[in-house]
C-alpha cells in the first residue's frame, strides 16, 4: 500500500514520542509537530483506518505492525542521515532539517552507499583491532535502552559533543538537537557474531515486530 510523505512523518513522530514518553496521544503529536489538533485527528484517523495504528478507549496511539515498519525505516534513515551530514562538517540543526527533506525520497542504492561510507570508520576500527588480535563487539547505546539513559552524560563530556558537534543534553538526558544517537563497540580477544543471541537481551523482545515475523533488525 502506497503511504504519504506527511504520514511517514506521523508514523515516524509517533515512534519518537514513544519513545521518549513510553504513551503518544494525538495532543502530544499535535504540539511536537506545531500542527492543529483537528488536523491531527483526521491524520489519525486515516492511518487507523488503513491499519497503521490503533487508538484505545483513552486516545492511547500504538503502532500496528505496518505502521511501525514505517517508521522505523523513515526514523532509521533521518538518524543516519543526520549523523551523515555532521561527519562532513554540517551544523547539527542543519543536519537534521536536511535530513527530513531527503529522508522519504533518497533511492535505496543512495541511501546504501551513503551509509558504507558512513560506516567506513567503524570498519577501520575492526581492521586495526584485527591487527592487534582483538574483535569488535555488538554497539550499546544508552538512547535504545541497552544501557542506562544517564549514560549519556559520561559520553557526552568525555567525547566534548557540545564544543565539536553541537550536540547536547536535556535535564532528562534527551539530546539536542533530537534524533541524535552516541553509542558504544567493544573491543574482545573472542570473535562472536555481532547477531548472536541480540534478541534474548534487547529491552523492545516482546514488542519486537522484527521478532515476530522471525526476521531481526
Amino acid at each position: 500500500m502506497n503511504i504519504h510523505e506527511s504520514a511517514e512523518d506521523y508514523l515516524e513522530k509517533i515512534l519518537m514520542l514513544q519513545e521518549q514518553k513510553g504513551s503518544v496521544r494525538s495532543i502530544d503529536i499535535a504540539v511536537a509537530m506545531g500542527f492543529s489538533k483537528p488536523s491531527v485527528s483526521v491524520a489519525m484517523k486515516n492511518l487507523r483506518e488503513n491499519g497503521y495504528i490503533s487508538m484505545d478507549a483513552d486516545g492511547f496511539i500504538k503502532l500496528e505492525a505496518p505502521g511501525m515498519e514505517i517508521a522505523q525505516r523513515i526514523y532509521g534513515r533521518h538518524r543516519k542521515l543526520t549523523a551523515f551530514f555532521v561527519a562532513l562538517g554540517v551544523d547539527p540543526e542543519t543536519a537534521s532539517k536536511d535530513a527530513c527533506k531527503v529522508e522519504h525520497d533518497l533511492s535505496e542504492e543512495t541511501y546504501s552507499k551513503m551509509i558504507a561510507f558512513a560506516e567506513k570508520a567503524e570498519k577501520e576500527l575492526e581492521q586495526a583491532a584485527a591487527a592487534k588480535g582483538c574483535h569488535l563487539t555488538w554497539r550499546f547505546s544508552p538512547g535504545y535502552g541497552d544501557l542506562p539513559l544517564e549514560t549519556q552524560r559520561e559520553l557526552v563530556r568525555v567525547l566534548d559533543t557540545h564544543r565539536k558537534i553541537g550536540v547536547s543534553l536535556t535535564e532528562s538526558c534527551l539530546m539536542v538537537p533530537g534524533k541524535s544517537v552516541t553509542a558504544i563497540l567493544g573491543i574482545s580477544d573472542t570473535k562472536r557474531d555481532h547477531r548472536e543471541n541480540k534478541c534474548d537481551f534487547c529491552n523492545h523482545r516482546e514488542r519486537c515486530t522484527f521478532r515476530k515475523r522471525g526476521t531481526r533488525c
